[in-house]
């Protein structure tokens, strides 16, 4: 696919969200943090919540999260130092159920990213919910990035997988917040199902001409879909690699996350029927659940 020919400039990230429960997972959360190409004047809330049942009065237990917070903040300042930025970097102790303080706290402050790690494991491992990361998506309030691998370097080969049936240009802008400036190559997925297919192969007809028919017609106007829909949305510059493919879409993203190994998959969730709308159905949270990626999620209704 040729370079873009238009752009639309998206500015640094400048409110992020980083929850931690201290884990191993969490950490390779705040090195993706550190990474993130942020603005000189960006702030950065660096967030853990003490479940209520655990008696946050307790001073042993509230000195000892402390004491981690700011060990965190540390380190991650540390790290952003060593890229040459200074963001500002506030710690907030809260106490409650993990993934409504983290809402409440994202929408208070206006986050444009809420970063986590996938899953909670090590000494803190109590005060944390295991679906913390799931239900903070579902709450839509910002994107989600859910951090899975240990990050070397910024994001430099995504793969987003997009509902062309009902683009949502919010999907594709949120999504290179996080890109590093420059990115040269995007890839871009979408899956399609013939609506006759099932009736054609009921009939012993799914080899017929009229069958390789629909499935070239709607094939070419998935893939053109998808073109229009990135041609409105990326920078001069960036090449794009299309896949379009026919299926249940999990197996598709699945076997797309297999070939191309990107770093980051980027879905876009619906917002009537939830998380559990996704493209051509229920496989937003299978995906995320299974994902060896880090995933971004986006609400499709953030702009709304």
């Amino acid at each position: 696919m040729a370079a873009r020919t238009q752009t639309r400039e998206v500015s640094p990230l400048q409110r992020v969200l980083f929850a931690t429960d201290f884990s191993t997972s969490a950490a390779r959360a705040r090195q993706r943090v550190a990474w993130l190409p942020l603005a000189p004047t960006a702030a950065i809330d660096l967030v853990h919540v003490i479940p209520a049942s655990l008696n946050a009065n307790t001073a042993t237990l509230a000195d000892a999260a402390t004491a981690a917070l700011n060990s965190e903040a540390e380190a991650l300042q540390h790290a952003l130092r060593e890229r040459g930025i200074a963001p500002q970097i506030r710690t907030h102790l809260l106490v409650g159920r993990s993934f409504e303080r983290i809402l409440a706290h994202a929408e208070a402050c206006a986050a444009e990213v809420i970063a986590l790690g996938r899953h909670g494991v090590g000494s803190f491992h109590a005060l944390w919910v295991g679906s913390t990361a799931e239900r903070v998506v579902r709450g839509r309030v910002a994107p989600v990035l859910v951090v899975n691998d240990e990050p070397v370097a910024p994001y430099r080969k995504p793969l987003i997988a997009e509902d062309v049936s009902a683009p949502a240009p919010i999907v594709l802008e949120a999504a290179r917040r996080l890109f590093p400036p420059g990115l040269a190559r995007l890839h871009a997925l979408a899956v399609y199902a013939s609506p006759l297919e099932g009736h054609l192969r009921a009939h012993r007809a799914s080899a017929s001409d009229l069958a390789e028919t629909l499935r070239a017609a709607e094939a070419k106007a998935t893939r053109q879909a998808l073109k229009r829909y990135l041609d409105q949305g990326l920078p001069k510059g960036t090449r794009v690699t299309l896949s379009v493919r026919q299926g249940d879409a999990r197996n598709v993203i699945e076997a797309a996350c297999r070939r191309l190994k990107p770093d980051l998959l980027i879905l876009g969730t619906h917002a009537r029927q939830g998380l559990e709308r996704f493209l051509l159905g229920s496989v937003a949270l299978d995906v995320l659940r299974s994902s060896e990626r880090d995933v971004l999620m986006v609400p499709r209704d953030l702009a709304s």
